[in-house]
Protein backbone atom coordinates (compact mmCIF):
# COMPACT_ATOMS: atom_id res chain seq x y z
CA UNK A 1 0.00 0.00 0.00
CA UNK A 2 1.06 3.51 -0.69
CA UNK A 3 1.03 6.58 1.44
CA UNK A 4 -1.59 8.24 -0.75
CA UNK A 5 -1.28 11.57 -2.47
CA UNK A 6 0.75 10.23 -5.40
CA UNK A 7 3.79 9.49 -3.24
CA UNK A 8 5.21 6.69 -5.34
CA UNK A 9 3.89 3.75 -3.31
CA UNK A 10 5.60 4.30 0.03
CA UNK A 11 4.35 5.32 3.45
CA UNK A 12 6.15 8.22 5.11
CA UNK A 13 7.80 7.25 8.40
CA UNK A 14 9.10 10.60 9.65
CA UNK A 15 9.17 14.34 9.01
CA UNK A 16 12.11 16.72 9.11
CA UNK A 17 11.52 20.35 10.01
CA UNK A 18 14.63 22.51 10.20
CA UNK A 19 14.32 25.65 12.31
CA UNK A 20 17.20 28.09 11.93
CA UNK A 21 17.43 30.70 14.73
CA UNK A 22 19.76 33.68 14.35
CA UNK A 23 23.31 32.27 14.29
CA UNK A 24 22.11 28.65 14.19
CA UNK A 25 23.82 25.95 12.16
CA UNK A 26 23.29 22.33 11.18
CA UNK A 27 26.44 20.31 10.63
CA UNK A 28 27.08 18.17 7.60
CA UNK A 29 25.64 14.67 7.80
CA UNK A 30 24.29 11.76 5.79
CA UNK A 31 20.64 10.77 5.95
CA UNK A 32 21.36 7.07 5.60
CA UNK A 33 19.67 5.28 8.51
CA UNK A 34 16.20 4.96 7.02
CA UNK A 35 15.24 1.41 6.03
CA UNK A 36 13.95 2.54 2.60
CA UNK A 37 16.78 4.47 0.93
CA UNK A 38 14.68 4.78 -2.24
CA UNK A 39 12.12 7.00 -0.48
CA UNK A 40 12.67 10.74 -0.91
CA UNK A 41 13.56 13.06 1.96
CA UNK A 42 11.39 16.17 2.26
CA UNK A 43 12.95 18.99 4.30
CA UNK A 44 10.90 22.01 5.44
CA UNK A 45 12.86 25.06 6.60
CA UNK A 46 11.53 27.56 9.13
CA UNK A 47 13.10 30.64 10.73
CA UNK A 48 16.05 32.57 9.35
CA UNK A 49 17.44 32.11 5.86
CA UNK A 50 20.30 29.62 5.76
CA UNK A 51 22.77 28.02 3.37
CA UNK A 52 21.82 24.41 2.59
CA UNK A 53 24.86 22.44 1.41
CA UNK A 54 24.06 19.50 -0.84
CA UNK A 55 27.01 17.12 -0.93
CA UNK A 56 28.26 15.22 -3.93
CA UNK A 57 28.80 11.52 -4.57
CA UNK A 58 32.07 11.52 -2.55
CA UNK A 59 33.27 13.43 0.51
CA UNK A 60 35.97 15.17 -1.54
CA UNK A 61 33.38 16.55 -4.00
CA UNK A 62 32.66 20.21 -3.18
CA UNK A 63 29.05 20.69 -2.01
CA UNK A 64 26.46 22.74 -3.87
CA UNK A 65 25.21 25.70 -1.82
CA UNK A 66 21.54 26.72 -1.92
CA UNK A 67 19.81 29.49 0.02
CA UNK A 68 16.75 28.26 1.89
CA UNK A 69 14.31 30.68 3.42
CA UNK A 70 11.50 30.19 5.90
CA UNK A 71 8.82 28.12 4.20
CA UNK A 72 11.12 26.58 1.59
CA UNK A 73 10.76 22.87 0.90
CA UNK A 74 13.62 20.77 -0.47
CA UNK A 75 12.91 17.30 -1.84
CA UNK A 76 15.93 14.99 -2.03
CA UNK A 77 15.33 11.94 -4.19
CA UNK A 78 17.29 9.59 -6.40
CA UNK A 79 20.98 10.55 -6.69
CA UNK A 80 20.35 13.76 -4.70
CA UNK A 81 19.37 11.67 -1.69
Amino acid sequence: GGGGGGGGGFAAEAAIVNYYPVGGTLGGHLDDVEPDQAAPIVSVSLGCAAVFLLGGPARDTPPTAMWVRSGDVVVLAGRAR
